[in-house]
This record gives C-alpha cells, structure tokens and sequence, in this order.
C-alpha cells in the first residue's frame, strides 16, 4: 500500500485494509505492525511534522506535535497479545533525545491504546517479552492506557494529557 497516494485518510480505513490484508494475503504479524505503521503516521501528517518515517521494515517513527517531539511505536493484534518495542527503536529514541510511547492497536476493536514509554516498561511491561490483553485492560483500568479510534483523538492526547489519579 503506498499510503502517500492518498488511498486513506483515516485510521479506521488502515484499520479495514489491515484487515483485509490479513485474510487475503495471510501476511505474518509483524508485516501487519509495519504496515499500520506506515499507515498511522500517514494519518497523523494533518497535525504532526514526521521526524522520521518508519524505514524499511520498521514498526517506529518519529513525529512532532506542537513542541512536543515523540517517536512511536504501534504494535497491531488480532490475537490480543503485542511485542516489546524492538532495539531499534529504543536506539531510535536515544538518538533523538524524545519522549517515547507505545501504541497497541486491538484490530477487532478498531482501537489504539497509547502508553507513555516508561509507563510501559514499568507497568505494562515489567520485564515480560510480550503483554496479553488482560495485562493491556489493567493499564487501562489503572489510567495508564488511553484509548482512542482516529488519529485526531491521539493527537489531542498528547497535546493534552490526561491526568492519572
């Protein structure tokens, strides 16, 4: 999918082809992540100036919002279970000096969840190789996750964080 074309504009229609993708071409999880990868930072160009796309096989990005410079990683499943961020990311964040953040993206839902990076580690993460979605409803319950179903939403969170009790 080249996604400068302009064959989506939305996060839903990413979420649709990613779907689509999935069933006909029986693609492997991780060329699903990098996929939506491509296709997320294309939607959130209207609001955000792109640091560094995502290369090559790459699942990370880097953007600005405002004066805020953060660098991305979504993480898709239809399984309901999501991957650490990758060395090459926390690589990319070192070398960029940013804030960082996890997004996980539940298909069947049609939702992100965004999770500020040392959030992840500590409280999402905590060691693990990967997380499974009831560890993913806890940082929920717990305000560590906020969810969102287009890119506007995920923009005015990091714009305007929500406050955790």
């Amino acid at each position: 999918m080249d996604w400068d074309k302009g064959d989506t504009s939305t996060l839903r229609e990413v979420f649709d082809w990613v779907r689509r993708e999935n069933r006909a071409a029986k693609r492997t999880k991780r060329e699903l992540c990098h996929a939506l990868a491509h296709g997320f930072v294309h939607t959130l160009k209207p609001w955000a100036h792109v640091v560094e796309e995502p290369l090559g096989n790459a699942n990370y990005f880097c953007i600005k919002i405002d004066s805020i410079t953060l660098a991305v990683t979504p993480f898709c499943s239809h399984e309901e279970w999501w991957e650490k961020p990758s060395k090459g990311f926390r690589e990319m964040v070192a070398r960029k000096h940013c804030r960082w953040s996890v997004v996980l993206f539940n298909l069947p839902k049609n939702e992100g969840l965004w999770i500020e990076g040392s959030a992840f580690d500590e409280k999402v993460l905590k060691g693990r190789e990967k997380v499974n979605s009831s560890v993913v409803r806890e940082a929920r319950r717990n305000h560590v996750g906020h969810a969102f179903s287009e890119s506007k939403e995920f923009i005015e969170i990091i714009r305007h964080p929500p406050k955790t009790p």
